[in-house]
């Protein structure tokens, strides 16, 4: 069981990179509606390329495990665990100098406080140990944490340092528009399948975390960073101030 770990748990990131591989498919999220739907989303266009036969070592994800990974998602946001929700490429590094997603995401000794099997390790290495000993449920939530990253990583605010404090007049425009997202009426899979797009793989988290940051922080501007010098991409031409 073991051996099939990682490539179960990393087929699902696989479908998340295709998700936010489609250009202008860039949200800012909402741990209440827009985690949870794409979440959902992953799950869903995971098990259509299941039962297409294109992933025959793998099995169908459970309605119980999609809800795991749907509540991990939304878990994510609670505490102080937002602190750890950025990650700038560029520079390498999390919000203010702190430490990014994809040391969190990695970090079991750091999500535990060098304790063992702490409750509040949410790790993508918890993730692993967690499932192949047979504690379906803990892996599952963990992955769902994971995903929350990994879904942060292709918002602008997250990946170019720029502060956003909640929702509204002083929150991220992104998120005030993604908010209308939900479970309901978030339905990418079945389309994204049917067009024959293929889950992309990597070798590692690391590099999902990468190549989602690069591209959100290189191709996207953030409310205060339209003409911020630390960044050279994307180029801002033509601008008109009123």
């Amino acid at each position: 069981m073991e051996n099939r770990v990682p490539l179960k748990l990393s087929f699902l990131l696989c479908t998340l990179a295709v998700i936010f591989a489609i250009p202008g498919i860039v949200f800012s999220y909402d741990q209440s509606t827009t985690h949870p739907a794409l979440t959902n989303e992953i799950v869903d266009y995971y098990n259509l390329v299941f039962r297409s036969g294109d992933a025959p070592s793998l099995r169908e994800i459970t309605p119980q495990e999609k809800e795991w990974l749907v509540q991990g998602s939304i878990d994510e946001d609670a505490g102080l665990r937002y602190l750890h929700h950025f990650f700038d490429p560029v520079h390498n590094t999390g919000w203010k100098g702190l430490m990014s997603s994809k040391e969190w995401a990695t970090s079991s000794l750091v999500q535990s406080g060098g304790h063992r099997e702490h409750p509040g390790d949410f790790s993508w290495e918890r993730a692993l140990k967690d499932y192949a000993k047979g504690d379906e449920e803990r892996a599952f939530l963990a992955l769902g944490h994971v995903l929350h990253l990994i879904e942060d990583a292709s918002v602008p605010e997250h990946t170019r340092d720029d502060t956003h404090i909640g929702h509204g007049q002083f929150g991220s425009p992104y998120e005030n528009w993604a908010e209308k997202f939900t479970r309901a009426n978030l339905t990418l899979a079945p389309s994204l399948y049917a067009s024959g797009a293929k889950p992309i793989v990597k070798n590692s988290l690391e590099e999902y975390f990468d190549d989602m940051a690069t591209y959100s922080n290189s191709h996207f501007f953030s409310e205060d960073t339209i003409l911020s010098d630390k960044y050279a991409e994307p180029e801002a031409k033509n601008l008109r101030f009123r």
